[in-house]
């Protein structure tokens, strides 16, 4: 009989009663690993493949624990708070296992689909009351498409609604592998101009493109246009966007106003916030936006 080989993928967090990913009330695992470097990044702790160190400064207490622990000299005091030099650790944890205020935490571990249906299966009832069910995001969840697919087998076994969060920048052969195993995608559009794309995000936009129009009609989907200040936030870009869908056959699109929250995860994690935009997007601009554009058959949610 044949051994049952060993499965895992690295997740960073498990977020529970999310109203917002989907569908009715769900459960949302992160998954490391992201194949775009979008630089206004909300989620910075889910572009490395690999777990890395998080100090959350507000919960510090200074007592240096951390730093004197770390056997490569990693960890130092900069700027009043501790802080983690990304080429030099070497991910060993040490400093996250003698940190007594969970200030200084491992982000990223890598767990078995088992371990995963435990978390997920702890809210069943309320998928099944609300409609709702799980969503797999990161990250870019198809680079760990292994793991991914095996997670979407055991959702369905259970009978419970499965979803992911995607930016279509994988083979086709991914995610034709994943859909008899999916009820719901959430797919990116973030802009049309594949040269300013690339120059921006650090990858074409046709690859992404192309997912969009094979996965048009084949699955229930939405579109997700992060609305972005100096990137795609002009009338004609967001036309652009939506015509682009619409000739697709796309129903829906949400468009996400770009939000500054996560600039803090930045400095947690001993990076520098590389976008020039520090100001969040009120939806009200949004809004105006909108009553310039043509939205003729299309369902446009905001937010």
């Amino acid at each position: 009989m044949e051994e049952k080989r060993n499965l895992s993928g690295c997740v960073f967090d498990i977020q529970r009663f999310s109203l917002d990913d989907g569908p009715g009330i769900r459960t949302v695992v992160f998954l490391k690993g992201c194949n775009q470097v979008c630089p206004w990044c909300h989620n910075p702790e889910s572009l490395s493949g690999r777990p890395e160190i998080f100090h959350a400064h507000s919960l510090c207490t200074h007592c240096g624990n951390c730093a004197k622990i770390c056997p490569v000299q990693a960890v130092s005091l900069v700027d009043g708070n501790y802080v983690t030099d990304g080429a030099l650790c070497t991910r060993c944890g040490k400093c996250a296992a003698v940190c007594t205020a969970d200030s200084c935490r491992m982000m990223g571990e890598n767990r078995t689909p088992e371990q995963v249906m435990e978390a997920i299966l702890k809210d069943q009832a309320y998928y099944e009351v609300s409609g709702g069910g799980v969503t797999f995001s990161g990250g870019e969840p198809t680079l760990q498409a292994e793991f991914l697919k095996e997670m979407l087998r055991l959702c369905k076994e259970q009978g419970i609604h499965t979803a992911i969060e995607t930016n279509g920048n994988n083979e086709w052969d991914v995610y034709e592998g994943l859909l008899p195993l999916l009820d719901f995608v959430m797919i990116d559009l973030k802009h049309t101009d594949d040269a300013i794309h690339q120059r921006v995000i650090g990858a074409s936009n046709r690859r992404p493109l192309e997912t969009l129009a094979k996965l048009c009609g084949r699955v229930p989907l939405e579109v997700r246009t992060p609305v972005i200040p100096g990137f795609n936030d002009q009338v004609l870009q967001l036309q652009e966007i939506l015509d682009t869908a619409r000739e697709m056959g796309v129903q829906t699109i949400r468009l996400l106003p770009y939000h500054a929250f996560g600039i803090g995860k930045y400095t947690a994690l001993g990076k520098a916030y590389p976008y020039p935009a520090r100001e969040s997007m009120r939806k009200e601009e949004l809004e105006g936006l909108l009553q310039n554009v043509n939205t003729d058959g299309l369902t446009v949610k905001i937010g």
